[in-house]
């Protein structure tokens, strides 16, 4: 049997810290298409990508803020185009579908490369835990899972120790990885 859904966000939050995942709540006197344009801003993120699940009227609420490269939000193109776009990112905004909570895991489920490529090829991925969906091992969430979609695992920047055995952070995805909660 699962655990209740405070459990499970609970333990999500003490993996997302354990693998160098910020975490940041947004005040709730703003709305968070707000409280992204002001975290944007003051994080000198210049340019853009918005993935699908990113809040009905971001690219609007950043207008003057950053440079929106590309909308991918209610789906769009994908492919090498895509990946063209997110590389000149730096930032990608995506919603998540699912949380791992005994991995710190995050999930999309999709069907567009440019779903993929606004969370996997800028250097600051921001996810956006509005309205999803935890479980608490990766085998609670496969027996779930839609398996017409791709289904994308984040759990923590990209990492390496393959160079001289020193971790590395950001060789094979972003750096940086941002959850809003």
């Amino acid at each position: 049997m699962s655990k209740p859904v405070t459990e499970l966000v609970e333990l999500f939050n003490e993996r997302l810290k354990e693998l160098s995942v910020e975490i940041v709540v947004p005040s709730p006197s703003l709305s968070l298409n707000d409280y992204l344009r002001q975290f944007v801003m003051a994080e000198d993120f210049t340019s853009v990508v918005l993935g699908r699940g990113a809040p009905d009227g971001l690219a609007a609420a950043l207008e003057g803020a950053t440079e929106v490269l590309a909308d991918y939000s209610n789906g769009g193109a994908g492919g090498s185009e895509a990946a063209k776009i997110c590389a000149k990112a730096k930032a990608g905004i995506t919603g998540i579908d699912a949380i791992i909570a005994d991995t710190g895991t995050l999930v999309i489920a999709s069907k567009t490369a440019g779903d993929r490529a606004t969370s996997l090829i800028p250097p600051v991925h921001i996810a956006i835990l509005e309205g999803v969906r935890a479980y608490e091992t990766l085998a609670d969430y496969l027996v779930a899972a839609d398996p017409t979609l791709t289904h994308q695992f984040i759990t923590g920047p990209s990492r390496t120790a393959d160079i001289e055995k020193k971790l590395v952070l950001g060789v094979h995805g972003p750096v940086r990885v941002i959850v809003v909660e």
